[in-house]
C-alpha cells in the first residue's frame, strides 16, 4: 500500500497531474482504494499540496504555503522577472491582475471568450482599471478588498504600450504589451494557456477549464473583486 502511494504522490510532483487515460493504473488505485487515498492525501497535506479531481485526472496544485525547492513562492517565475525590491511589487500584483482579466474573458458568465487576442487583454486592463480608479468610492472599496487599484491604475497608465515582437529581451515589465507577454509566458509554461504565435493570441487549456471554478479563485472573495473590477457599468 505505501508503496503504491508513494508511487501516486512521486507522479504527481513529477508531472502535476494523473490522468485516467495515460495513467489508468495508477489513477484507479487512487480513486478505487481508500486506504491508498488516504495516504496519498496525508503526503500531499503535510507537504502543502492540494490534490484536485477533475475530469478524469487528478491536479497537484501547490499551496501558498508549500516551501519545496519547485513551488516556493520566493522561486515564482513573476517574482524573479521582476526582483523583490518595495517598489517592484506592485508589478507583481498587475501581473496578478492582468491573470483576472484574461480569467474573466474566458470565463464571463454571459459571453466567454475560445481565444483572447494580446491587444484586447490590454485594452481591457486599461478600460477597467481606470473606470475602477475613477468610482468616487474607490479608497473605501480598495479598503474593502484589500487591493490597490489606484496604485495599480497608475503603474499600469505609466507604461507606454511600445508593441513588440515576440523575443525574449521583449517580454518584460517595461511596456504594456511586455507586461501581457510576461504573464501569458508564466500562464503557457503553468499549461493554463496556449499561445498561438502567428495570430497574437491565447486560447485556455483543458486544465485551465476544470480547475478555474473550483480551486484558483475563492467565490466569495471572486464576486466582490469582479463586481469592482470587471463590471462597471456593465
Amino acid at each position: 500500500m505505501l508503496k503504491d502511494a508513494i508511487k501516486i504522490y512521486y507522479t504527481l510532483l513529477q508531472k502535476g497531474k494523473i490522468t485516467n487515460t495515460r495513467d489508468k493504473e495508477i489513477f484507479n488505485l487512487y480513486i478505487n482504494h481508500e486506504s491508498i487515498k488516504e495516504t496519498v492525501d496525508a503526503i500531499a497535506d503535510g507537504t502543502h499540496y492540494d490534490l484536485v479531481i477533475r475530469a478524469e485526472t487528478i491536479y497537484m496544485i501547490p499551496r501558498l504555503t508549500n516551501e519545496t525547492v519547485i513551488f516556493s513562492v520566493e522561486n515564482d517565475i513573476l517574482i524573479k522577472g521582476i526582483g523583490k525590491k518595495a517598489d517592484k511589487q506592485l508589478d507583481y500584483y498587475l501581473s496578478l491582475y492582468l491573470m483576472s482579466v484574461i480569467f474573466n474573458e474566458f470565463f464571463h458568465k454571459i459571453a466567454p471568450l475560445k481565444f483572447l487576442p494580446v491587444d484586447k487583454i490590454i485594452e481591457k486592463a486599461t478600460d477597467r482599471l481606470t473606470r475602477a480608479a475613477n468610482q468616487e468610492d474607490i479608497e473605501e472599496k480598495e479598503h474593502e478588498i484589500g487591493y490597490r487599484v489606484l496604485d495599480l491604475e497608475k503603474n499600469w497608465s505609466v507604461r507606454e504600450y511600445k508593441k513588440n515582437d515576440d523575443t525574449e529581451e521583449n517580454i518584460n515589465f517595461k511596456s504594456q504589451y511586455g507586461c501581457v507577454r510576461k504573464v501569458i509566458k508564466y500562464l503557457d509554461d503553468a499549461k493554463l494557456v496556449e499561445y498561438w504565435v502567428a495570430e497574437k493570441e491565447i486560447r485556455p487549456t483543458d486544465k485551465l477549464k476544470d480547475l478555474m471554478n473550483y480551486y484558483f479563485l475563492d467565490h466569495k472573495r471572486k464576486e466582490v473583486v469582479e463586481k469592482i473590477l470587471f463590471n462597471i457599468g456593465e
